[in-house]
C-alpha cells in the first residue's frame, strides 16, 4: 500500500521536478556559463579594444610606409640633413632644437 502511494507521488512530482533542474541547467548555462551572455559582453568589449588598437597600428604603418617611400625615392636634402642630425645628434649653435 505504501509502495502504491510512494509510485503515485513519484509519478506526479518527478517529471515536474526533472523538467524544473532541466530549465535551471539550461537558464544558468545561457547567461552565466562560459559561453554564456555574460562572456558574450566581455568579448565584444575586447573585440572593440582590439579593433581600436589595429586601428593606430593601421595609421602608424601608414605613416612608416610614406616615411620609407620618401627615403626609397630622391632623397630631400632638407630630409636627409634633418635625419643625419637627429641620429648624430649634431645642431648648429644658433639651432633650436626641439625632440618630440
Amino acid at each position: 500500500m505504501l509502495f502504491l502511494k510512494l509510485k503515485k507521488y513519484a509519478s506526479t512530482l518527478l517529471l515536474p521536478l526533472l523538467l524544473v533542474f532541466f530549465l535551471g541547467y539550461i537558464s544558468y548555462h545561457t547567461f552565466i556559463g562560459d559561453s554564456g551572455l555574460s562572456k558574450n559582453a566581455i568579448l565584444k568589449s575586447q573585440l572593440n579594444a582590439l579593433h581600436v588598437d589595429l586601428a593606430s597600428v593601421k595609421e602608424e604603418r601608414l605613416l612608416l610606409e610614406k616615411h620609407i617611400s620618401l627615403l626609397e625615392k630622391n632623397i630631400d636634402a632638407d630630409m636627409l640633413q634633418e635625419k643625419a642630425k637627429k641620429i648624430l645628434y649634431y645642431a648648429h649653435p644658433d639651432e633650436i632644437i626641439i625632440i618630440k
